[in-house]
Order: structure tokens, then sequence, then C-alpha cells
């Protein structure tokens, strides 16, 4: 026992002393900048972060090396003058430390990797532009990879006795995340490295660990190096995967192959070809036996990462991949089905493999789809009639996620679907539909559930508008519910798909739609990304019910103004990207609207309405391009919709065209986006000069 006074007494309170001070000095780092910029202060403050991380007491240099992280966090470009120090220091903390310890070195590396991938973009985006980048990388990865690649891949072995039970943050998966971010920062000269790491290891059958280390090492440096050399690798390891996967007596490593060979399968699709069928009969048979949830869904990763693959491709090489489908499908139904489904995201993996499948099949491939709808319909009846009768909490968070997995891969299959293939089953899906809003469960079951609503509408067609009255209710309390913002917008979405579904016959629910957006976009506590969508909706409206929009024109082209207005006033600061992505989404959804609009009305005859509205709309689209809104800068994202909805103006109300073709902006808009490298943006502005123009 130690008393006051006595030696351990005064070490313990002088490490909690300088605890305190590191502490205290990481919290203020953030907001050091004005010190960092006078090198005496950054001197000072780098020195005693750095003689505290070699310090005697293990809290003290857990948080030094926090500091550091911070550090290249924030000062980057200060890095340069201690570098050197904080090279030793790392090494060595990743070497002989303690675990936190060491993992804090492994993330100041992982920070600087990041800030190197972030100049690596810039620099490339610069160079397009033709322009010189603001900051370059000091390549601080590039020169430190020959110190530090050892102690990185010995910490790969430092697994848990038990990886699949314990899925903490620990200095293994420290170091794979980390090398992962060194691949990006350095693509040139990682893989020399990993290769005779990988090649070592691999066929160590008497040690896991190594097996294991190994095989993530590989999978973790199959994003940034060249692809050529990439698909070298793969193509001397995908046999070895395989074979590991499906026979490796360690459960840790054939859970970390499932998850490489998921990215080996996204990165080389002619490896992945090459070896399909094996590859196919490993994941099915590998899937049917795993021992553990969590090696079930890698599994299941895999296949999705696989479907996906093929669905960017052609027919005929998606044809490759249809002979599997329905044996995948299956395989994926029983992995859901598991009594441990719950665990390790099994069951979410397995149904978002099984959209990926849905989405990826051909079109003689459509049947396999619709033979999974019976059965995904009677598990989601299932479901709903389950949750009364659940005993606990448990019970009833399972039944709602599974609720809204089903809604969702309904959602997938219907998407996929016609109106005579989905005819059979319409109508029970629309009565689970709405038992499910009834049951008022989850949030996120009720947005899978509108989700699934919407697909069904735009499968069924006009088919869908005997479901009208039943549904508008939901519909009308979706589109109210401003405090939980994802449904307002799901639901805004569905408004979108039923208008496409029903065409003029929307128009007798239209009234209750149009306030209740209008509502909607008055609204101060909706969140404002929400309001895009909304106003882009009312284009969707008025093509939908064509004259009829007459009746709600003037409220609406008033609301869009003021929108308009209200973005005009917005002071967007130069670093505040999330605000300008917002106010460009903000303008092309208006413009959208009065694309819509516009030819909703003229449809029938009614375009003469606009005419009030006509100087609104030309002087909005010329304080654009004249680059008010960006501070002189005008955003390409522009050209398509400006030039869109001037040729449309003109068109439907040729009384216009005088006026609008003697505007020198337009004229320089349109010519700059016919020689746009995006097609459609191309073919809108040729189109525009046609109508405004000759």
């Amino acid at each position: 026992m130690s008393y006051p006074g006595s030696p351990v007494s005064n070490e313990q309170s002088i490490a909690a002393v300088r605890l305190a001070a590191t502490n205290a000095l990481n919290n203020a780092l953030e907001f050091a900048h004005a010190q960092f910029e006078i090198q005496e202060q950054r001197n000072a403050i780098v020195t005693t972060v750095c003689d505290a991380a070699r310090a005697g007491d293990d809290s003290v240099r857990q948080a030094a090396f926090e500091g550091l992280v911070k550090i290249a966090e924030h000062y980057y470009d200060k890095l340069h003058e201690r570098i050197v120090d904080i090279y030793a220091l790392t090494e060595n903390a990743i070497r002989n430390d303690i675990e936190p310890v060491a993992m804090q070195a492994i993330e100041f590396w992982s920070t600087v990797a990041e800030e190197e991938i972030t100049l690596i973009y810039e620099a490339d985006a610069a160079r397009e532009a033709g322009t010189v980048p603001d900051r370059r990388s000091k390549q601080f990865v590039i020169k430190a990879l020959p110190y530090m690649y050892q102690p990185i891949f010995d910490s790969l072995k430092k697994q848990e006795d038990d990886p699949l039970e314990d899925s903490s943050w620990n200095v293994a998966t420290a170091a794979g995340a980390c090398l992962e971010l060194l691949a990006q920062a350095a693509p040139d000269s990682i893989l020399e490295l990993v290769r005779p790491f990988i090649q070592r290891n691999i066929p160590d059958k008497a040690n896991w660990r190594s097996r294991e280390a190994a095989i993530l090492a590989f999978g973790s440096v199959l994003e940034g190096p060249p692809i050529e050399h990439v698909k070298a690798l793969v193509r001397e390891a995908v046999g070895i995967l395989v074979e590991t996967l499906q026979q490796d007596p360690s459960l840790a490593v054939k859970d970390t192959t499932a998850w490489t060979l998921a990215r080996v399968v996204s990165v080389d699709r002619d490896t992945t070809l090459a070896h399909l069928p094996a590859l196919v009969n490993c994941l099915r048979g590998t899937l049917a036996t795993a021992e553990s949830p969590v090696l079930a869904a890698h599994i299941c990763f895999a296949i999705h990462n696989l479907a996906v693959r093929f669905s960017e491709e052609c027919e005929e090489e998606t044809g490759s991949l249809r002979e599997h489908i329905e044996a995948l499908l299956q395989s994926l139904l029983q992995a859901a089905d598991r009594d441990d489904a719950s665990e390790g995201y099994l069951r979410i993996t397995a149904y978002e493999a099984i959209n990926a499948l849905f989405r990826s099949v051909s079109k003689d491939g459509i049947p396999f789809v619709l033979r999974c709808v019976p059965h995904l319909l009677e598990k989601l009846v299932a479901t709903l009639g389950g949750l009364p009768r659940a005993l606990n909490e448990d019970e009833v968070s399972d039944m709602l996620e599974l609720q809204g997995l089903l809604c969702g891969t309904l959602a997938v299959a219907s998407h996929r679907l016609n109106s005579t293939q989905i005819s059979p089953y319409a109508d029970s899906m629309m009565q689970a539909y709405l038992q499910a809003f009834r049951m008022n469960g989850s949030a996120a079951a009720i947005e899978e559930a509108l989700l699934a609503v919407g697909a069904l509408a735009e499968a069924a067609g006009k088919e869908f508008n005997r479901y009208m009255p039943h549904f508008m209710p939901t519909l009308q309390h979706a589109l109210s519910n401003i405090a939980h913002h994802q449904i307002c917008a799901i639901a805004v979405s569905v408004v979108a798909e039923l208008c496409r579904a029903l065409g003029k016959e929307l128009f007798a629910y239209s009234d209750n739609i149009v306030f209740l957006l209008l509502e909607a976009l008055k609204s101060k506590s909706l969140v404002r990304s929400v309001k895009p969508p909304i106003l882009s909706c009312f284009g969707d409206i008025a093509m939908a019910v064509k004259g009829n929009f007459e009746n709600y024109l003037d409220q609406v082209m008033n609301c869009m103004k003021q929108a308009a207005e209200s973005s005009v006033q917005v002071n967007v600061l130069p670093d505040d990207f999330d605000t300008q992505e917002w106010l460009l989404l903000l303008r092309e959804s208006i413009f959208e609207a009065y694309i819509g609009i516009i030819n909703g009305l003229r449809d029938e005859g009614k375009q003469e309405l606009l005419t009030p509205h006509r100087e609104w709309i030309v002087g909005f689209s010329e304080w654009i391009v004249q680059g008010a809104a960006q501070g002189g800068a005008f955003p390409d994202e522009m050209i398509k919709p400006i030039a869109g909805v001037m040729g449309d103006l003109v068109d439907a109300v040729p009384s216009t065209k005088e006026h609008v073709a003697r505007n020198a902006w337009l004229a320089n808009l349109v010519d700059r986006g016919s020689q746009s490298t995006d097609e459609r943006t191309k073919e809108t502005a040729k189109w525009a000069w046609a109508t405004i123009f000759q």
C-alpha cells in the first residue's frame, strides 16, 4: 500500500498530472492553428508531445500518440520538421509497446496515409483541369515504408485468440486497416513489400496466425496499386484462396479468406470469369457448412460482390453467371433463415446479396426472381403475424429487422417485374404493406414498406389505382412526418413513382399531395436535404396531371420563387462543400420542376398560363449563369437544366423567342454545352440552340 509522501505515491501523482496536461494539450490541438504558424511555438508543442511519447507511464504515452494523430490530421504540412523523430517513435511503439499505445502509433500512419490519398486525388483533379494544386504531398508514407512495413506486418499476426468471437478493434485489425491506406498512398511500392510476406506465410501449416495475416495483407492491398500488377497477384492466388476457404482448419483463416475473395471478385473480372464455376461451388458449399454466422456473412458478401461485378457488364457476360443464379439464390435464402442469422450481420448481408443478384440477372433470368416472390411474401406475412406474439424486445427487434429486409427485397424484385408478372401477387403484397403501416413498427421498417409500395406502383402501372384509396392515408401521414425526415423523403419519392404509374388518374388525389408538399417546403424544422426532391416532384406531378396543374400553378411557382430567392441569400464559405452541393442540387431541382410544369401544361394547350412567370424564369437563369451564386464560378452541372428550360419555354411559348434569343449569356451557355463531354448535356444544348437561335 502507498502512503502520502512515499516514492510510489509521488510517481503516481506526477504521472497523473502529466496525463492531465497531455490530455489538455490534445483537446487544444484542433484549435491551435495560430500557434502552429509560429515556428517557436510549434516546436515547443511538438517537442512536448514527443517527450510525453517516451514517458514511463503507459497512459501518458498513449495520450501522447493520440496527440500525434491529431497533429497529423490538422497540421500535416508541418510534420516534415520532426518527421524523423516521429518515424523512430512510432516504429518503436508498434514493435515494442503495449497494445493501446501501438494502436495509436499505427493510427498515426493511417492518418498520414489518408491525408496523402486526399492530396493524390487533388493533384489528379488539378492535372485534369490544367491547374496547379494548392498543396502537394510530402510522400511521408513512401519514405517511411522501408522502415515501417515490417512492424505493420508483425502486428497483423497479433490477432485475438478467437478473432470471430472478439470483434473489438485491436492491434491486428488496426494494422490491416492501416495497410489498406498505405497501399493507396504508396501504390507503386507496396506490392513488392507485401508479396514476399504473403508467399512466406500462406504455406505455414503450423501457425494459423501466419496464414490469416498473409491473406489479410493480400486482401488489404488490392485497391491502390496498378491494376495490371494487382491482377497478376490475383491470378497467382485465387486458386489458393478457393482451396483455403474450403479446407483450412482455422475458422479465422477461412473468414479472412472469404472477405479477401469478396475483394478479389470486385477488382479482377477476367480472373473471376475464368474461375467462375469453381468459385460459385466454393461459395455455395462453404456457405451451407459455415460454422459461424460471421463467416457466413463474409461469404454472402463475396456473392454480393460477384453479382455486382456482373451487373456492371453487358448482357452476354452476365449470362455467364445466369446458370448459377438459382443455386446461389437458394443458398442465400437458406443462410437468411439460419437460427443464428441475427448474429454477425448475416441476415442483412444475405438479403443484400439476394438484392444484388435480383438486380444483376439478365431478362431471361427474371423467372428466377419471380419464383422467389411467393417465398419472400410468405415470410413477410409470417413476420406480421409474429410481431404481436413476440415475447421480448429482442424478438420484436429481430422481427422488425426481418420485416424491413423482406420489404426491401420485394421492392427490388418488383423493379425487375412487369405488370403481368407481378399481377398475381399484387393484392397480397399491398395487403402486407398496409398491415406493416398499421402496426406502426420501426422507422426503418416503415421506410422499406414505403419503398416497396413505390416499386409495386411502378410495376403495376395504372392497375395500382385500385389501391390508392387504401394507401392515401398512409402516404399523407408520411408526407407530413417532418420529425422523421427520411420517411418524408421516401414518401416524396413514392409520389414521383405514382406520377409515372397513374398519369392523369393521380388528379383525384393531387390536391392533398400538393398541399402537403407545399407545407413541408414551408416547414423550418424539415431538414434541407428533403427540399430539393420536393421541388422536382412538382414537375413530376405536372407531367402526370397535365393541364389540371393549372389549379396549383401560382402557388407552386411562388413557392419555387421563394426557394430560389432564399438560395441567393445563403452565405456559403469556400470550404463549405456540403452547402455548395446542396445549393447546386436545389437549383437543379427547381429547373427540373420548371421543365415538368412547362411540358405538362403544353401537352393540353395551357402553356400561356406561364406568361406571368416567364420573366422570373429567364431572370433567375441569367443570375445563375452570370455566376453570382458561386462567387463568379458557373457550375457545369447547371448547363443542361437551364438550356432545357430555356428551350422548352421557347418551344411552348414561341412569343418568348425574340426576347430570349437576344441574351448573350444564353448563347454562350448553349455554345458551351454543345462542346460538353457529357453526351446528354451536348444533346440538350444542340436542341436548345436549334429551338432558340434558328
